[in-house]
């Protein structure tokens, strides 16, 4: 099997190191970061901010922060809360992954047998938008929401891209970036910026750039088709990107100082 073949199979949602073990799906928001950690007893989200003691949510995993808001998926849906008193703002049933939250506006993945759908929704008045759609064996990347902005990823075999819309508009937007021969996956973007992972051949390099062009800075590359670099976020001075060892079925959140 390729390397596009094994980052779709393998990743768990799937250098310096961030201090993370078994950990993945980072979000970050300002210096403050949150990810799933994976352990025996199920996964749970934890958040971590300068001068607060760690968070946890226990059965909780694709984390999206948002400020003092944490956007996450559990066995009924979606839940958004304060994550410093755990206070409860919103809750959606149903089968549900990836969500992304800009407050007021959460984006997820709904899970369907016959594909997968790309919702947006306002959340004070519960307006839903439909940005794509995709069928089986079709993988539909985790959105990213910043500054009236959404871009996400679509892969299939060795084919993909990512996209970069409005919300205000939607449509199929603008193409960011597209490979017919690896990946280019996982979009973050915040502060005029957009990071994402490029999976090319046996290597994963983790890209950053300005979100109207420019040069292109790699942050950060794991050769080897054994580990694979998944999942992205970028915060305000740090970016995060979860190592996919797939052999032993963990990942491992890294960081890179991007300014």
């Amino acid at each position: 099997m390729g390397l596009a073949g094994l980052a779709l199979l393998a990743a768990p949602a799937a250098a310096q190191d961030a201090g993370l073990r078994g950990t993945s799906d980072p979000s970050a928001s300002g210096r403050a970061v949150a990810v799933t950690v994976h352990g025996a007893g199920g996964p749970a989200v934890v958040v971590r901010a300068p001068g607060r003691a760690p968070v946890r949510f226990d059965g909780a995993s694709w984390p999206a922060l948002d400020g003092p808001r944490l956007a996450y998926v559990d066995g009924d849906g979606v839940r958004v809360v304060d994550w410093r008193t755990g206070t409860e703002i919103v809750r959606l049933d149903g089968p549900a992954a990836k969500p992304a939250l800009d407050w007021p506006r959460l984006a997820y993945v709904r899970l369907a047998p016959a594909g997968r759908r790309l919702d947006l929704i306002h959340l004070p008045t519960g307006r839903r938008r439909v940005v794509t759609g995709v069928g089986p064996g079709t993988d539909l990347g985790r959105p990213t929401l910043a500054g009236g902005l959404i871009a996400y990823h679509v892969a299939a075999g060795r084919r993909s891209e990512i996209r970069l819309t409005s919300v205000a508009r939607l449509g199929r937007g603008r193409l960011v970036a597209s490979a017919v021969s690896g990946l280019q996956i996982s979009p973050s973007i915040a502060y005029g910026r957009i990071l994402w992972v490029e999976q090319s051949g046996s290597t994963s390099y983790l890209r950053l750039r300005r979100l109207g062009g420019g040069a292109v800075r790699t942050l950060a590359s794991v050769r080897g088709a054994r580990r694979i670099l998944w999942t992205s976020a970028l915060g305000a001075r740090v970016a995060y990107a979860t190592r996919w060892a797939a052999a032993q079925g963990r990942g491992r959140v890294i960081s890179r100082r991007w300014r």
